[in-house]
């Protein structure tokens, strides 16, 4: 049940779009109509212009946005590494100091709340595999064969996906094979699923005021919108499936303008659909 609002401290709710550049919003002066909601919201908000990532991959930057801290201070330099001090020193711990109740809808696994070191601090953080949708065996990350993997050895293992990572023999070649007889033509995490989420768990009553953080994975690749946004930007039938687009990241083909400019397209069809 809900506790009385404290109306002098607000609920805050951080959302989060998992590799989306400024440089491809219309709302920053993009030439594509990428954000119209977001530029239509910008009128009556804060708009900032001069902010940077502290990383260019998503556990460093996101665990400089829960600690207020740089990469060489909070030392997360790579997948296994835990920020320093996350656990006494992080916005959510002050926040939840101040009464603040907290939730993490988290569909990254990179930004988990576990892998920041952050987890004390959170009164509800559903697992990442709540916010898949995936009807394929072998998806990018979230196929089935991934979360059976994830719900039996992720608290175990820390690599528990070697036995389909593509880098290894046998993930070869179950990807070689599979991708043959099955098309991923859209993405397995929609960013309804995380909204959704939030939304029933307000529904049902928390505790106020609260910080809710919501982590999506799009337009992180594979940029694969449904419709009608897939094939806004870019008419064409090129790069409209995760088998296309992985399959045409060779050397050759990513030095090629052309062939770069439909992945822009469908890439910035993704930000208009998280728009």
């Amino acid at each position: 049940q809900s506790s009385i609002v404290d109306t002098n401290r607000p609920n805050i709710i951080l959302i989060i779009f998992d590799a989306m550049t400024a440089r491809d919003m219309q709302v920053y002066g993009y030439n594509r109509q990428t954000t119209p909601f977001i530029s239509e919201w910008s009128k009556t908000a804060s708009l900032f212009k001069r902010v940077e990532s502290s990383s260019n991959w998503t556990t460093p930057a996101t665990a400089s946005i829960m600690t207020g801290k740089r990469l060489w201070t909070h030392k997360t330099f790579h997948e296994y590494s835990i920020p320093v001090k996350s656990d006494i020193e992080s916005l959510p711990l002050v926040l939840r100091n101040y009464g603040y109740y907290n939730m993490a809808f988290v569909v990254n696994p990179y930004a988990s709340i576990k892998k920041l070191g952050i987890a004390n601090s959170f009164d509800i953080a559903p697992s990442n595999l709540e916010f898949v949708k995936s009807q394929h065996l072998i998806g990018w990350k979230f196929g089935i064969l991934n979360v059976i993997l994830a719900k039996a050895f992720g608290d175990k293992i820390k690599f528990y996906t070697w036995i389909i990572d593509p880098q290894f023999i046998l993930g070869k070649m179950i990807t070689a094979i599979y991708y043959k007889f099955f098309v991923i033509s859209q993405t397995e995490v929609p960013p309804e699923i995380a909204f959704k989420k939030f939304l029933d768990t307000i529904d049902k009553g928390v505790q106020e005021p609260f910080f809710a953080w919501i982590h999506l994975y799009p337009p992180h690749d594979p940029y694969l919108p449904p419709e009608p946004h897939i094939g806004m930007f870019d008419s064409s039938k090129k790069l409209r499936t995760y088998n296309q687009q992985a399959g045409e990241l060779t050397d050759e083909k990513v030095n090629n303008e052309e062939h770069l400019g439909v992945f822009r397209a469908r890439y910035d069809e993704f930000i208009r659909y998280c728009d």
